[in-house]
């Protein structure tokens, strides 16, 4: 077993010299029959960026991959000791509260619900039932939700989508939304991600039957497609071409588009809710306009009126957190 065990500490090396059969990876201690290649640029993947895997692999194939990394670096090959600049632990799913195993015959076999569902549906449910590195709990009327959800989606943008301009509020949430997922994919957040899309399109679909026809933007078009496409990559590439979309540089893939950017404008809101407190004790609520968060004098006089049946004592003291609680302390 020695030759695959080791071979399994290094193949991640390989991954960039598939098409060569002179060398093993790219190294400029290498040369190569093709001189047109230029090991340099493909050397720019290296070190892996992220290792993502299950955690009992920190301690055993990762921990051989840096040996084998160091006895290379050493050898002149690499010219890096360490294969992987961070390490990410996924977590462990499970079936309906139990461990899956054969024995149990609990264990889930993709085929069936790819066959089922499809395979956009399948991707997207299990990103979305707990979070990347604590795993969840898979039950199939959970996927049914997720098949559901990708329906809507595709009825919204095939049949019920009118493009002209939209209301205020889609397009303040459309930034949202981009700045939420956008965040949420690079910190792994995936099931978060798909909560933002999904009250996206409630927001869109709001106070609307299923089939009644809805007025959008062509970039909340998009941006539903781009911001989905990680998730349900199949679904999201037939839409884009059934709808002739193309990025700004003419591509007609949606996978080789350009991710959607917000504007900072929108994620500004129009006005706040502020909690009233009365000795720590939730007696009410002020909505102001943002601007006027900073105005103590004004939101303390506001908020002693809506509360006033409250203040029966003296108030001894007043405590404003801008924008979000104001406290009467009162003694009696």
């Amino acid at each position: 077993v020695s030759d695959t065990f080791l071979d399994s500490a290094w193949y991640f090396l390989r991954y960039l010299a598939t098409d060569l059969d002179d060398v093993a990876f790219p190294s400029q201690a290498f040369t190569t029959k093709d001189k047109q290649v230029d090991l340099q640029s493909r050397s720019k993947y290296l070190p892996i960026h992220i290792y993502i895997g299950g955690a009992e692999h920190a301690v055993l194939h990762l921990l051989y991959a840096r040996f084998a990394t160091m006895v290379l670096h050493d050898l002149g090959y690499l010219d890096f000791e360490e294969p992987f600049t961070k390490f990410f632990a996924h977590g462990l799913l499970i079936k309906e509260g139990s461990k899956m195993s054969k024995s149990k015959g609990n264990v889930i076999v993709p085929d069936e619900y790819i066959e089922k569902y499809g395979a956009d549906t399948l991707r997207s449910y299990l990103m979305f039932l707990g979070p990347f590195n604590q795993g969840g709990d898979f039950y199939d009327s959970g996927i049914e939700g997720m098949y559901r959800f990708l329906r809507r989606i595709w009825v919204l943008l095939n049949n019920r989508t009118i493009i002209g301009d939209e209301t205020q509020e889609i397009t303040r949430a459309r930034h949202k939304t981009i700045y939420g997922v956008t965040k949420d994919i690079e910190d792994f957040g995936y099931n978060t991600a798909l909560s933002k899309i999904m009250e996206l399109y409630n927001i869109i679909n709001k106070n609307k039957g299923e089939f009644e026809s809805i007025t959008i933007a062509k970039e909340t078009v998009e941006t539903i497609l781009k911001l989905l496409s990680p998730f349900a990559p199949h679904m999201t590439e037939e839409l884009w071409e059934r709808l002739g979309l193309k990025d700004k540089n003419s591509h007609s893939s949606i996978h080789l588009s350009t991710w959607p950017t917000h504007d900072e404008a929108y994620l500004v809101e129009d006005s706040v809710s502020i909690a009233i407190q009365v000795n720590g004790k939730r007696r009410g609520e002020l909505t102001i306009a943002s601007n006027e968060s900073g105005n103590k004098e004004s939101i303390q006089s506001q908020a002693e009126e809506l509360v006033k049946k409250y203040l029966l004592g003296e108030v001894k003291k007043v405590i404003y957190v801008p924008g979000k609680i104001i406290n009467f302390v009162v003694t009696s």
